[in-house]
Formats: structure tokens, sequence, C-alpha cells
């Protein structure tokens, strides 16, 4: 009787193991073959995407970027310089025929603003056909003679060199066939004297003080009424602390680098002074204190407070 019960406790169990082993075998199936459903949506999403890709690639290619009626037929160049309109084209890297929607404007700006000359840039398009860049251009307000040596030859010869209100360098640019352009608005300009050739990178700012100072204390003349009676025709930036300015009419000016603007007014004081005195300002000495000290041209030294 004993025996009979654990035979049968034996084949319920064994019973068991085997449903067991075929609910686990059927699980496995069932796994695999949601795997394989999952794989092939994937693999279909995958193959859509693709597809829609390569199907929005064409469209873009056939619509928009290689589509004729955006083709560029009027490039519109706006300037306020001196640069050949057809050598800024050149350097921006446009030219009618270009598909306008497919241009990189940004490449654009970037190819001319690598030009010294060029201060600002500014492109648009306007649909459907045509490019406008606009550019300013840097105005110089000194510029230096810099002594130099042909490699060929050995000889010496001065190259022309301008700087900015911003104290950016540039120089003649060659422009094609030879030609060379000096920058807009160069004529009758002070001469800088001081600055040695290794500080004149064209496309860079001369990190010099005393340059900056001679910059702003020109801005300032101009725009004072000192500019009525007299003009800057050099500034000699050489000497350490100060800025020597000689005016058209031959007179001598001492700038410190501090307080320009109070040092303007004093140098108009004692120029009144001597249009009082029928005197023309030999030599006058702005970077000390109070007490001017002032030589007229053809007479002796004078010391005025102020």
């Amino acid at each position: 009787m004993w025996f009979k019960k654990k035979k049968n406790r034996k084949r319920r169990r064994d019973s068991k193991l085997v449903e067991l082993k075929i609910h686990a075998k059927g699980a496995r199936k069932f796994g695999v073959r949601l795997m394989l459903k999952a794989l092939l949506i994937s693999l279909m999403v995958l193959g859509g995407g693709v597809a829609i890709w390569h199907a929005g690639k064409w469209a873009l290619d056939e619509f928009v970027y290689e589509n004729e009626a955006f083709s560029i037929n009027e490039i519109e160049v706006v300037t306020n310089g001196v640069i050949p309109k057809k050598q800024l084209c050149r350097w921006a890297g446009v030219e009618k025929g270009d598909n306008l929607l497919a241009l990189d404007l940004g490449r654009v700006r970037r190819n001319l603003e690598l030009v010294p000359f060029i201060n600002s840039v500014a492109v648009e398009r306007v649909l459907p056909q045509k490019l406008v860049i606009r550019v300013g251009e840097r105005i110089p307000v000194l510029k230096v003679h810099a002594l130099y040596r042909q490699p060929e030859t050995g000889d010496f010869g001065i190259s022309v060199y301008y700087i900015d209100k911003d104290g950016f360098v540039m120089m003649p640019l060659e422009v094609g066939g030879g030609r060379r352009i000096a920058p807009f608005n160069r004529d009758n300009l002070p001469v800088l004297y001081g600055v040695g050739g290794g500080q004149l990178r064209p496309g860079s700012r001369i990190e010099m003080p005393r340059v900056y100072g001679a910059v702003r204390l020109l801005a300032m003349f101009r725009s004072s009424s000192m500019s009525e009676g007299d003009s800057i025709a050099r500034i000699d930036v050489s000497e350490h602390g100060v800025i020597h300015v000689i005016t058209a009419k031959g007179s001598e000016i001492v700038f410190g680098l501090e307080n320009m603007e109070r040092q303007l007014l004093r140098w108009r004081a004692v120029y009144e002074e001597g249009m009082k005195r029928g005197e023309r300002i030999g030599m006058l000495d702005l970077s000390v204190g109070n007490n001017v000290p002032v030589t007229w041209a053809g007479s002796g030294r004078l010391s005025m407070n102020q």
C-alpha cells in the first residue's frame, strides 16, 4: 500500500516535470518568434526611414538645390570703398549660376572677412534668384612707411602700411593682373613713426598702447575746433610714455597718454594765446603737470600756467 502511494507521487512529480519542460520549450519558441517579429519590424522601420531620407534628399536636389529656378542671375554688391565688385565676388567664392538656396552664406561671409581691408560683411538671399552682399571697408587714419630689403637684389625699398581706427593693419592689395589698390580714403593721412616692420602684420592689430593713443588723439583732434586752424602731419610714438605730434604748420606738440582731452584743451588755450600775440607755437610739452613749457616759433621760451 505504502509502495503504491510512493509510486503515484513519483508519477505526478514526473508528470509536472514534463509539463514544465513543455511550457518552457513553448515559451522559448514564443520568445524567439517575438524577437524575430521585433527584428523584422525594426528592419522595416529602418528601411522605410532610409527610403524616406533618400526620397527627401532626391526631392531637395530635384526641386530646390538643382532647380534652375533658384540659380543666381543677379549679384548685388554694395560697398563703401574702393575694392572692385568683381574682386569681392571672387573673394566671396560666388558667381552667377550658383544655386541660391544651396549657397552657404556663412562661408561667403567668412571668405570676405579674411580680407584685411574689410571690416564688416552682410549676405542676404532675395528669392528667387538674387544675392546681396554688403561690405564695409576699413577706413585708414594713419599710414606707416616701413623699410624692407628685396630678397632678389638686396636693394632697400619702402612699403606703405595703413592703420584704421581700431589699430588694424592694412597694405595695398593685389586685385589681379598685377594691379594694386590702396585702402579707401587714404589721401592726406598723417604718417606714423616709431613702429617697426615686425609689428606690422596685415589683418592684425598693433599691440602698442602708444599707437592706440595716437589713433585716439587723432580722432579727438579732428572732432575739435583745433582742426579748423591746423592739421596733424606726423605722429611719432618712438619715445616711451609720450606721443610727439607735428602739425602741418610745423608746431611740435608732446602729449602724455593720460587725460588727452584735457591736454587738447590746454593746446587750444596756448594756441589762442599765440593768435593774440601774433605768434605760432614752435614746441609745446603737454605731458608735464601744471606748468606748460612752450616755445614760440622764432622766439624764446615761455612757461604758461594752465
